[in-house]
């Protein structure tokens, strides 16, 4: 009979051999993602998550090995705490039961359905404690209000919220919209993020929006 002492011994050298593993992932991440600010908060395939320059925010990455399994983050989107991204998961609800049956009794088949990759589009910012489904496009500009579940894609510059998230409004009209959705902010080096700073903080309507955008790009 195994002792309480050895069972907690056993437990101690799992959590610890799990701390380090974790360890090592948050290491490699980051040195493949120094072109942006965000930090992984569980191991997950670094194949599968792509982020933009300059985007921010802790990833809480729900994965569950399935080979179509994907994330994309653009570029300078903000991403607040407990964020969770659900890249698959879900059961068959078309059988006569939802339980995983080949998976638990049969040949350990997988059998987690995956509606597609995740992708968020560049100056996304989504909110606390959002969750965001597979299959989902979270487009350019959008805000995601806190503790919405994202299961359908958000058109670019949309804020949404609630469960599941729907369009509560848009943060511009058509034409300026039209006019931010050409400006690459990716394309900007350091030190012209730094100059243009008081031209990227201006707030924008119909009347300068030409203007910022000249002042942006370099244009006299």
């Amino acid at each position: 009979m195994i002792s309480k002492g050895t069972i907690h011994k056993i437990i101690n050298k799992s959590d610890i051999l799990l701390y380090l593993k974790y360890r090592i992932f948050k290491i490699k991440w980051r040195k493949r993602n120094k072109h942006n600010f965000t930090i992984a908060m569980n191991a997950f395939d670094l194949n599968k998550v792509k982020v933009g320059n300059g985007t921010y925010g802790k990833l809480n990455v729900k994965h569950f090995g399935n080979e179509n399994e994907m994330l994309i983050i653009g570029n300078y989107c903000s991403i607040a705490p407990e964020t969770i991204f659900i890249l698959g998961g879900e059961h068959n609800y078309h059988t006569l039961s939802t339980y995983p049956f080949q998976n638990k009794y049969g040949h350990n088949k997988n059998e987690s359905i995956v509606r597609g990759p995740i992708i968020v589009e560049d100056d996304v910012w989504i909110g606390y404690g959002a969750v965001i489904m597979s299959g989902v496009t979270v487009g350019r500009g959008s805000i995601i209000g806190a503790k919405s579940v994202v299961t359908k894609d958000v058109p670019p510059f949309a804020i949404v919220g609630g469960v599941p998230a729907k369009v509560i409004k848009y943060r511009f009209n058509n034409t300026i919209q039209a006019k931010i959705s050409k400006l690459d902010l990716s394309t900007l080096s350091f030190t012209q993020i730094i100059d243009k700073m008081d031209y990227l903080n201006m707030q924008v309507n119909e009347e300068n929006i030409d203007e910022i955008i000249s002042k942006i790009e370099g244009e006299e």
